[in-house]
């Protein structure tokens, strides 16, 4: 189950509506710059994705909204009944509170979701729960090989040619910029297991 991104096949309404929620602060907010890219800059002819949209960026930004408390199993619920799950359930597991944005926060469990549903066939459970010093994501799934858990996070790789490649890239930059460190590794169920421990 590899894939740093959402499929292409992904229903219109919800790509839009990812659109919507990368598009950040407006410009006279934002004064963030690519984390991804050699000087920050993306290649001149070649804009990148990520590069225009802030849950790729590192946003210099005072706003409250920031800082809000949120509670981890409100937030796991809210963010599954934005993505279509007709063969999957949701177990929550503890309910820590995160401090951060809430709307990038819901783009991280997002893509994660996606994530599972787009590489798994037939029943599959994703849990969310809290840890000592963060929070995990898991599933029931095929899982990600341990050879190629350095690669998915990189932008644009997918072994899915259907896919964009940019849904876990997106995931670590949003993990980073809300002081979270990502560990990959297989669940107690043969399926992926993200960590989120605090750095």
């Amino acid at each position: 189950m590899v894939d740093s991104g959402n499929s292409r096949t992904t229903s219109e309404r919800q790509e839009q509506s990812q659109q919507k929620r990368l598009s950040g602060t407006s410009s006279g907010q934002n004064t963030s710059k690519c984390r991804l890219h050699p000087r920050g800059q993306a290649p001149r002819h070649s804009p990148c994705f990520l590069c225009r949209h802030s849950a790729h960026t590192e946003r210099e930004s005072t706003n409250n909204e920031l800082n809000e408390a949120v509670s981890l199993e409100r937030l796991a619920k809210r963010s599954w009944e934005t993505v279509e799950t007709p063969e999957a359930k949701l177990v929550t597991d503890g309910d820590d509170v995160l401090t951060g944005d809430p709307s990038r926060l819901q783009q991280l469990f997002e893509n994660l979701y996606r994530n599972t549903i787009d590489h798994s066939s037939g029943q599959v459970t994703v849990t969310v729960g809290e840890l000592a010093d963060g929070f995990y994501v898991e599933d029931t799934g095929p899982g990600i090989p341990e050879n190629e858990r350095e690669k998915i996070f990189t932008p644009g790789y997918s072994t899915d040619a259907d896919n964009t490649g940019l849904g876990l890239a997106i995931v670590q930059n949003v993990a980073q910029t809300h002081g979270f460190e990502v560990v990959v590794t297989q669940a107690n169920s043969g399926g992926v297991r993200f960590e989120f421990k605090n750095t």
